[in-house]
């Protein structure tokens, strides 16, 4: 798998399929109030804030997901082999 460029206006979600782990580099997310990751039943949460600001990128196992409360986004979905 190449690397992936994902782009929105609002409210990113990735969940990865790929059967390897990847890392989300965020490139831009703009206001995030809430970000989370993991899997269903153990997701992370963290609520953005001044002390407290958003995450530059994530690892993501198989079958984990990301989301994101914010306005556009812009990420790229690495796999951990460089890929």
């Amino acid at each position: 798998m190449a690397s992936i460029v994902k782009s929105g206006s609002s409210n990113p979600t990735y969940t990865n399929d790929t059967g390897k782990n990847v890392r989300l580099k965020f490139n831009f997310l703009q206001n995030p109030t809430e970000v989370y990751w993991g899997t269903p039943g153990d997701v992370a949460k963290l609520i953005v804030s001044a002390s407290s600001p958003a995450p530059s990128e994530i690892l993501l196992a198989n079958k984990e997901t990301f989301r994101a409360e914010c306005g556009a986004y812009n990420y790229v979905i690495i796999k951990e082999d460089g890929s």
